[in-house]
């Protein structure tokens, strides 16, 4: 069953944080939003990925949560046991925002044309 969130909650969590709020990665690498954020994952190695997951520390749990408020994805960072299973609730945690996007804006377009049906028949 598909999560369902309100619009301006998947936007937010989508948005650009500012330049200082970057998350940057022991590699290099500067992400300023959740697809930057897959981007990384996607080339970042075990190596790098420990650098910022231990048992002190969860470095993508804690810029999720703080910079984006994103409760849910910060949770999903905490009990990832491997980089690539955070690889994949980044992942799939990102096209499930853009869906609900997709999804809102598709419902506002289907109840304007309602409207507009519904205002030519009076």
């Amino acid at each position: 069953m598909p999560i369902r969130l309100p619009r301006q909650t998947c936007e937010s969590w989508l948005r650009d944080c500012s330049e200082d709020q970057a998350f940057v990665c022991i590699n290099g690498i500067r992400v300023r939003n959740l697809k930057e954020l897959v981007k990384l994952f996607e080339k970042m190695s075990n190596d790098d990925y420990a650098y910022h997951v231990n048992e002190e520390k969860n470095d993508f749990a804690s810029w999720a949560e703080g910079v984006f408020r994103n409760g849910h994805l910060a949770a999903n960072f905490r009990s990832a046991r491997s980089r690539k299973e955070a690889y994949q609730y980044v992942k799939r945690h990102f096209l499930m925002l853009q869906r609900n996007i997709r999804d809102a804006k598709l419902k506002e377009e289907r109840k304007k044309t309602r409207l507009k049906s519904h205002r030519n028949k009076s």
